[in-house]
């Protein structure tokens, strides 16, 4: 599949960046996203959970969302922007997808519903939900946090106009290999990967894509294995490795503290600000991420401060 596709290629689960106040800053991100675009990313995924979408008031974000759709489209023309608009229930969920929807993204990106036990029809009532704006989906399998997509599920919306494809973020080869085989007969449904760990085999078993959140920090080695996976098995292999070892900052600080403490220490955001009540990391955090990160410098944009 092309990446021209709305989930074809390199897509960054993008973090948001915040102005002193907590809200989000387009402005501040310019930088990243410059860097990015000359990583020659394909697209972005904004307010996942990279993104800290859970923890953003769904007002605070639209403005976010329609200068980020803005600048990215300007710098990497033909490059997508899909917005994750996933909670918990069906009302808080349409109520983002609305902000979002403001913005004008490529597509929309939605997880089951969480939280509470639900049948499989509840699930699949609340993904259609999101049908009635008419505009391109993803769905996003992420067990972690939401309900467990099936493969049954996904064919069941296989009808939908709308449906452009999945996100599975689940690390289950077992259940990945089942999505890809739901869609086997469908070129215009994509399924992409976010499993750092899993990238290159998705890849080889048929995966359209990747989006990996160490690619905020190492966007040019998530390039390079999406584009050599299927001509240069050592460069791609070397590529996995390299993003798979990135996750060990992830040992130091769990999740977006960590990324963005990083992406401020090179010089590629205005501020290493969380959305409450994650901290931002303490000098102590810092001073042993940049240890850990030594031997992959050449991997990292932007350049460590002083």
């Amino acid at each position: 599949m092309s990446t021209a596709h709305v989930l074809g290629g390199v897509t960054v689960p993008l973090v948001t960046t915040l102005d002193d106040s907590g809200r989000p800053d387009a402005v501040a991100a310019r930088p990243l996203l410059e860097a990015l675009a000359r990583a020659r990313v394909h697209g972005l995924m904004l307010l996942g959970s990279n993104g800290e979408g859970a923890l953003l008031p769904a007002d605070s974000t639209a403005e976010f969302v329609a200068a980020v759709v803005e600048q990215w489209h300007a710098l990497r023309p033909g490059g997508h922007v899909i917005v994750n608009v996933s909670a918990p229930g069906t009302v808080d969920m349409l109520r983002r997808a609305e902000f979002a929807l403001r913005g004008r993204p490529d597509a929309l990106v939605v997880t089951p519903p969480s939280y509470f036990t639900f049948r499989r029809d509840e699930v699949e009532a609340h993904i259609r939900a999101i049908e009635r704006f008419e505009h391109p989906y993803a769905v996003y399998n992420v067990p972690k946090y939401a309900t467990a997509l099936t493969p049954e599920t996904l064919g069941a919306l296989l009808d939908s106009p709308w449906l452009v494809g999945m996100k599975d973020s689940s690390g289950d080869a077992d259940a990945f290999a089942a999505f890809l085989a739901v869609v086997a007969d469908r070129d215009d449904v994509a399924i992409t990967q976010g499993s750092e760990r899993d990238l290159l085999s998705a890849l080889r078993a048929g995966a359209s894509g990747i989006v990996p959140g160490v690619a905020n920090i190492a966007p040019g080695a998530a390039v390079r294995l999406y584009e050599l996976w299927s001509t240069d098995a050592a460069a791609a292999e070397a590529a996995q490795v390299v993003l798979a070892g990135l996750t060990r900052v992830h040992t130091i600080r769990p999740g977006v503290p960590a990324v963005k403490g990083i992406l401020h220490d090179r010089g590629l955001i205005a501020t290493p600000l969380p959305a409450p009540p994650l901290a931002a990391l303490n000098r102590t955090e810092l001073d042993a991420l940049r240890a850990t990160l030594d031997p992959d410098e050449a991997e990292l944009i932007g350049t460590r401060r002083a």
